[in-house]
């Protein structure tokens, strides 16, 4: 599916995914392990695949700040 999104939306980067591991979650620290399910983030990897912007959403009932992720797209794009 998020293979199909990109495709559609025109996203070229690659999308980071934990659909069959905890690795991910592990490398990134959104893994609970008394949850054994994923904690809301989202990451921005900037041109030097350092990352630039990190926001860990603590209420999972939450969405994250996509307007401050979106704005740190834009400013990487330019850096």
């Amino acid at each position: 599916m998020q293979g199909s999104w990109q495709d559609t939306e025109g996203v070229l980067h690659q999308a980071l995914s934990a659909h069959r591991g905890e690795q991910f979650g592990q490398d990134y620290g959104v893994w609970p392990k008394e949850w054994r399910l994923l904690q809301r983030a989202v990451f921005v990897i900037g041109r030097n695949d350092h990352i630039v912007y990190a926001e860990y959403v603590t209420n999972q009932l939450s969405e994250p700040s996509y307007a401050a992720a979106i704005q740190a797209v834009h400013q990487a794009n330019m850096a």
